[in-house]
């Protein structure tokens, strides 16, 4: 019996070797990685072959000892395998605690890319885009696909906007929108709208995320629907082609809206007969109604369409009474606020709520905030998703907006140079980097930069207060970076 006990623990002892012990560190910890941050392609073929190791040395040490041709447990007593093997049992403990535990916060909600598939698996549906061509099948033939698996209110209304990006020939290639309804039963129903078409032939539907707003009547989506049915969109973009060149367009649907020019603007009653501007023309010279644009690839503007129709009084926007600081940025009910002088200022005002995060919109003002004008088309090179942090102006033209994940383990970093009609993602050269840093892919918390003397400087974390940094500077105003050097904390920590 003691025998036996002596060659279990023996086995055992083995099994759990050093090397063996490193190989599960490696596995696990790029497991929890993959959990934490993503990367399936690059982190994939590391678990797989780090399982494939232990599995293979499972087999390979069972059959061995099986088969009794092994004798090394005569070497040493008993007590010393016992006392080897708690050691590694130790080792193998904490760490399937550490890394599990980081798995498993993983998982809790805006945490880590694994809590964004489980709402993935569970709070999305998937539909496939038969109606694949705005020309032929308009934005019905979008509804009419998503009907066969998801049940809409009979009332939409707008959260943010409705956006369509199509070919010349009029495939569709991405689509993006957030709405939401009330349901036969009184409960608030929204959807989250996304597809690409260079990731797959189906639209995801994210279901009931938080909406900020409550049913306006300037939000409705009817207008789009019915204006539609009447704006021969193959048409506008063939007149458009005739004297230009453009590959690829997008529409968008923003619901009621001001805008501040007529240029290229068509008024259209719900027949669609064309009606005299002044139908959409407010006492203060803006143009207001339902709105749908058509612009290029370029943001370039190719035809505006305003329903005449139908009018609504909007109420006039109340401004917060407090008296934002200059030179600072603020926030105010979700709503970020920078100041350059006491005239000239930027906000980002929150279009809608979901999933843990926020879509924004860019307006400005040069009257000290009395009047708001939104900045269009949309100046951000993508969908600007995150939770606004802060809004900086070095000066009228050159400034950053600083978005952060929910979960506080990235950030994403955006410049303008002409006063924020447009805006670039900053992207810090890591390449340059001269000293080895583990993980250093993972680093993913820029921070919005500051001037010192004539350049600015900013730096690369892995979370929002990370004190082992990454520094980065610029002698151009931001046109370009580069690498400076790392933190004492950094130095501390790595012993350098």
């Amino acid at each position: 019996m003691k025998e036996n006990k002596k060659n279990l623990i023996y086995y055992w002892t083995i099994l759990l070797n050093p090397i063996a012990l490193i190989i599960f560190y490696k596995c696990i910890k790029t497991l929890s990685a993959l959990c934490m941050y993503g990367g399936l392609r690059r982190r994939t073929p590391i678990i797989v072959g780090c399982g494939m190791l232990l599995l293979v040395w499972f087999v390979i040490w069972t059959t061995i000892y099986r088969k009794g041709k092994s004798q090394e447990q005569k070497r040493f007593p008993k007590y010393i395998w016992g006392l080897v093997l708690c050691v590694e049992v130790m080792l193998l403990a904490m760490t399937a605690g550490y890394y599990g535990k980081q798995i498993v916060e993983s998982a809790s909600p805006f945490s880590g890319r694994l809590s964004d598939k489980i709402r993935e698996w569970t709070d999305s549906r998937k539909v496939k885009l038969k109606h694949n061509n705005i020309f032929e099948d308009g934005i019905q033939g979008i509804f009419e696909d998503l009907e066969t698996k998801i049940d809409f209110p009979e009332e939409l209304y707008l959260a943010n906007q409705f956006s369509v990006d199509f070919l010349e020939d009029g495939t569709i290639t991405n689509i993006y929108s957030f709405f939401y309804g009330k349901d036969n039963e009184g409960k608030r129903r929204s959807f989250l709208l996304d597809y690409d078409s260079r990731k797959s032939d189906k639209m995801t539907v994210w279901l009931d995320g938080n909406v900020v707003s409550e049913y306006k009547e300037s939000e409705e989506m009817d207008s789009l629907f019915e204006m539609m049915e009447h704006i021969n969109l193959q048409e506008t973009i063939k007149e458009y082609e005739k004297d230009n060149l453009a590959s690829s367009y997008y529409l968008k649907y923003f619901g009621y809206s001001d805008i501040y020019t007529n240029e290229k603007m068509t008024v259209m009653d719900s027949d669609g007969t064309r009606l005299p501007l002044d139908v959409v023309t407010s006492e203060k010279g803006i143009y207001n109604g339902y709105e749908i644009s058509v612009y290029t690839s370029d943001k370039e503007l190719v035809a505006r369409y305003m329903d005449g129709s139908r009018r609504i009084a909007v109420p006039e926007e109340m401004e917060p009474e407090e008296v934002y600081e200059v030179g600072k940025s603020t926030e105010e009910d979700g709503i970020v606020y920078y100041f350059l002088n006491e005239t000239r200022g930027w906000r980002l005002v929150v279009v809608d709520a979901a999933a843990g995060s926020r879509w924004y919109r860019i307006e400005t003002t040069s009257d000290g905030g009395e009047n708001w004008i939104r900045t269009e088309p949309d100046p951000f090179p993508e969908e600007l998703f995150g939770v606004a942090d802060s809004i900086w102006f070095l000066n009228e033209e050159n400034g950053f907006v600083l978005m952060g994940g929910a979960s506080e383990t990235h950030s994403e970093l955006y410049h303008t140079v002409d006063g924020g009609l447009s805006f670039s993602r900053v992207n810090l050269p890591t390449e340059l980097v001269e000293v080895e840093i583990p993980d250093l892919a993972e680093y993913d918390y820029v921070t919005m930069p500051y001037m010192e003397g004539n350049v600015l400087k900013t730096s690369l974390g892995l979370e929002k207060y990370d004190c082992c940094c990454v520094y980065f500077e610029s002698e151009d105003l931001g046109e370009t970076w580069y690498y400076t050097g790392v933190s004492e904390e950094y130095d501390i920590m790595y012993k350098r």
